[in-house]
């Protein structure tokens, strides 16, 4: 999920992970609000697929990005919810405070091809 304000830092770890052979030919699929995020969750779910969930944002968007990750965490839909970006890298203990369970600091394309890749391993 991205706000306004964080479209291009997913374009990137998106990119990031498709050139990594580790990694590529994921499915990914960007969303912009808690609605379709509950959706693609379900989805996934529904595959069979676990979900990672990426948010990027910057710090203007961070109260109304708290408020929407409430709201897909209480729809009970399961995912890990790891977030970067600008605020997330500023601030990683309130971020993490706001219920966020992984923070990227930094450039966050190593982390999410680390990451993704570790999962697929954990299968």
């Amino acid at each position: 999920m991205h706000a306004r304000s964080g479209l291009v830092g997913l374009n990137v770890v998106t990119a990031a992970l498709d050139a990594d052979p580790r990694t590529e030919g994921i499915d990914v699929r960007f969303v912009k609000d808690a609605p379709s995020m509950i959706e693609e969750l379900a989805a996934a779910r529904a595959e069979g697929k676990k979900a990672l969930a990426f948010w990027s944002f910057y710090s203007p968007d961070f109260a109304v990005s708290a408020q929407e990750l409430a709201v897909v965490k209480a729809s009970g839909e399961e995912a890990l919810h790891v977030v970067g970006g600008v605020h997330a890298t500023a601030e990683p203990l309130a971020t993490l405070q706001a219920g966020f369970d992984l923070v990227a600091l930094g450039e966050g394309e190593h982390t999410s091809v680390a990451r993704r890749f570790a999962t697929r391993c954990l299968r």
